[in-house]
């Protein structure tokens, strides 16, 4: 279930770890379990955007799997152009340089396969279970904690390379939030205060950035392989185990602006949710096409 988390795995965690006050660059290089994502960190204390940072880097021929990591952004974006607030020192601000081999159409496909990492990478580190909002919001106590945005740069017709770009809040407070999030936005910290109050050391430990960071990008190499080796039904799976908007009733807006409800029914092998309208009748649409929100709340 959405927003459920393993106390036993969380006591235990919470015992061993190391405290660490912010990011340790090192750790993440020495200790991620990857072939080559995150070989190479670039950690910043302030940036505009680490994805526009990020941008650049490749386009002058930065090393595969390069991340760039910040304190806070100043222009922090995330979908649809929506401001995101990186908040300093209060979350995990980074983007990760991939290059991948796929066409521009299977880019749905990578919504789906980075979100499906997130949520496994939060679990793997935390022990606290998340969901995902069609296509690739990552929701708690139906909340937004992280929100991930995938660019592409086409040269020659071809992918040239792809920017996964991951805000995952992790110790705001709700007085933090902007007064319009605190409905919709939640933080790791304000989960675990909310659900099993202990004194705020013991979840600072759990909620580790160095080794939140370490598993993100260990199960983003993971689908990352999974999508080149063509394993997109395991993908797909996993999605539809951990969506929140599967089966719901939902309002939605397309392309020209109108809204409707229907059910949110399937997911399809190419990326596209299956909408059942009020009449009967089924339409597949692609992320780009559709914005989604629950009848009953965010999710």
């Amino acid at each position: 279930m959405c927003g459920a988390y393993n106390r036993k795995f969380i006591k235990r965690r919470g015992i061993n770890l190391e405290f660490k006050n912010d990011i340790c660059i090192k750790d993440i290089e020495k200790n991620t379990k990857t072939s080559f994502l995150g070989k190479k960190v670039i950690y910043l204390e302030t940036v505009d955007s680490t994805s526009d940072y990020a941008f650049n880097l490749a386009l002058n021929g930065c090393a595969a799997g390069t991340v760039v990591i910040a304190h806070t952004q100043t222009a922090g974006r995330g979908s649809l152009k929506r401001k995101w607030y990186s908040f300093p020192g209060k979350g995990i601000w980074m983007s990760v340089i991939t290059h991948l081999n796929f066409s521009p159409a299977q880019q749905p496909i990578i919504h789906i396969a980075t979100a499906v990492a997130l949520v496994q990478a939060i679990k793997n580190a935390t022990g606290i279970i998340t969901g995902i909002k069609w296509p690739n919001d990552i929701i708690l106590d139906s909340k937004k904690v992280c929100g991930i945005l995938n660019d592409i740069h086409i040269k020659d017709d071809k992918i040239d390379f792809l920017l996964t770009g991951i805000g995952l809040n992790i110790s705001q407070q709700d007085s933090e939030f902007p007064i319009e999030l605190r409905e919709k936005a939640i933080s790791l910290m304000l989960f675990l205060n909310q659900h099993d109050p202990k004194p705020e050391f013991y979840y600072i430990n759990i909620l580790n950035k160095t080794n939140i960071i370490i598993e993100i990008l260990s199960e983003l190499e993971k689908v990352f392989r999974d999508f080149e080796e063509n394993n997109i039904t395991s993908i797909i799976g996993k999605w539809k185990e951990f969506s929140v908007t599967l089966g719901k009733e939902v309002k939605f807006t397309i392309e020209n602006g109108h809204e409707y409800t229907g059910i949110a029914q399937d997911i399809t092998n190419t990326g596209e949710i299956v909408i059942k309208y009020q009449d009967g009748t089924c339409k597949c649409f692609l992320p780009r096409e559709i914005s989604i929100r629950g009848i009953y709340g965010y999710v």
